[in-house]
């Protein structure tokens, strides 16, 4: 009987991330890539890779989540040869996995796989002709999954008639969502839709600019540089120079000969990308006591009038209060963090249980115990049961003097 259950349970491991399901994807295993494409020529049908690994969460939850689904698995039956990809090494890999190694690796390299899931394409003749990413919902992943029965939808296809459609405006959105999909590079559809365009500073191309000026080397980075007024006239004020510093700090490491680059190469910038840079450093290394008036003086020099930038966000203020709280005894540094704790709960944020909860902890280790309490006690009229739940723990260890940080 033993044997039979030990049996039962590796023939279990082989099919753990891809199992053959009953209203599911039902997936090829034990099968080699050759054998794949051979058997997707022979029944006229294209090829679906599923490209995971044993530690991505998203993939874990697609397969949960869309690839059991019935309606799911009917769509896949009729149009595809289906095969799950484990593309990292564990030492927990069943002999069927360890046979398709040479493949994966095979798959990773030559079609640049990079995030996971990935998702590939290929026609009966094993040419990749569609892929994507990420995790869509049923009903998107589907239809996502139909552009690749389709010629004039199949991104390798649409990405044919870039230069042919080089100034269609229209086209070349298309292709920079489409590009994104499917993690490939999307600069020179921007570069070439920016060329297009007798505006860049409409509320629609202001979000593209956002959402495609990635680095100091993309196309869009320079509209946005030399025009920070008419950008923040669509975005907000300061959201020009805010999104500008981030890409500059972003332009690698902050080294001696990076800091005299920077400063050659954007002397209006340089002073905040280094300061923020230097900010940042002191956290990594958990610096606390450089750290706090790093921040102080950044936000001092950078964030007045609520001038937007990356510090001074109702998030990333608890974040740092509370980090501060939890690895620092130190009682002057405790008041400032309790100072940015303060802010962050401000005018919409006032009732976030999570940014009470800091400040309460906060108060409390500076001593002042009937307030913590009171400002704890605040959460338990909360409908969050997280709250609710935080504050009786909380609440118990401040009456018992117990410690609630961690150093």
């Amino acid at each position: 009987m033993k044997k039979i259950l030990f049996a039962l349970f590796c023939f279990l491991s082989i099919v753990s991330h891809s199992q053959v399901r009953k209203d599911g994807i039902e997936f090829q295993v034990g099968k080699s890539w050759s054998d794949i494409l051979a058997k997707a020529k022979t029944e006229n049908k294209y090829v679906f890779v599923d490209c995971y690994t044993t530690w991505c969460g998203p993939c874990k939850w697609i397969a949960a989540n869309v690839f059991t689904d019935k309606e799911v698995g009917n769509f896949f039956k009729s149009n595809f040869i289906s095969l799950s990809a484990q593309m990292d090494k564990t030492a927990k890999d069943n002999e069927v996995i360890k046979a398709f190694y040479a493949d994966a690796d095979s798959l990773s390299s030559k079609y640049n796989i990079n995030a996971y899931p990935t998702f590939l394409f290929f026609n009966s003749n094993g040419e990749l002709v569609h892929r994507f990413c990420g995790t869509p919902e049923k009903k998107e992943f589907l239809a996502n999954v139909d552009n690749a029965l389709h010629t004039e939808t199949q991104y390798y296809s649409l990405k044919q008639d870039f230069i042919k459609n080089i100034k269609d405006s229209n086209y070349l959105k298309k292709m920079l969502y489409a590009a994104k999909l499917a993690d490939d590079d999307t600069k020179e559809y921007f570069k070439a839709y920016i060329s297009t365009q007798a505006s860049m500073f409409t509320l629609n191309n202001v979000e593209l600019l956002k959402e495609f000026t990635k680095s100091t080397k993309d196309s869009g980075f320079n509209v946005i540089f030399n025009n920070e007024a008419a950008f923040d006239k669509i975005a907000g004020m300061g959201e020009a120079n805010k999104l500008l510093v981030s890409l500059i700090y972003n332009f690698g490491n902050l080294k001696s000969e990076k800091i005299e680059l920077i400063k050659k190469e954007y002397p209006t910038k340089a002073k905040e990308v280094i300061a923020k840079a230097k900010v940042l450093n002191f956290y990594y290394l958990g610096d606390w006591k450089a750290f706090v008036p790093a921040l102080s003086d950044y936000l001092k020099s950078f964030g007045k009038n609520n001038f937007p930038n990356q510090f001074n966000e109702p998030n990333t203020l608890n974040t740092f209060a509370w980090e501060v709280f939890e690895n620092n005894g130190d009682k002057k540094l405790l008041q400032i963090a309790l100072r940015w704790s303060k802010k962050s709960l401000e005018g919409k944020e006032s009732n976030n249980w999570a940014r009470i909860d800091t400040y309460a902890n906060i108060l409390y280790r500076l001593g002042k115990i009937k307030e913590a309490l009171e400002m704890e006690t605040k959460l338990l009229s909360f409908e969050d049961e997280e709250a609710k739940d935080t504050a009786l723990k909380t609440i118990d260890k401040m009456k018992k003097g117990e410690k609630t940080w961690i150093k």
